[in-house]
């Protein structure tokens, strides 16, 4: 588990049983008493639909391992 703020572009993530990918993740830095927010664009992997969500900077987000392999 890494903290919302780490999230890169590409990542592989899981929410809710599902996998998906990080397509744009923005920190965007509030002001004021309005704190920080992550906002993250997502497409899920197994039906390819795009959802947006917005975390806080510390929530805790499980990113996957990505191990790529050269194939022939």
């Amino acid at each position: 588990m890494t903290p919302a703020a780490q999230l890169r572009t590409g990542a592989l993530v899981r929410l809710d049983r599902d996998l998906c990918k990080v397509i744009e993740s923005i920190l965007h830095a509030g002001a004021g008493k309005a704190g920080s927010m992550v906002h993250a664009k997502l497409r899920n992997l197994a039906t390819g639909h795009i959802q947006e969500r917005r975390w806080a900077p510390d929530d805790k987000v499980d990113v996957l391992a990505i191990e790529h392999v050269k194939m022939q």
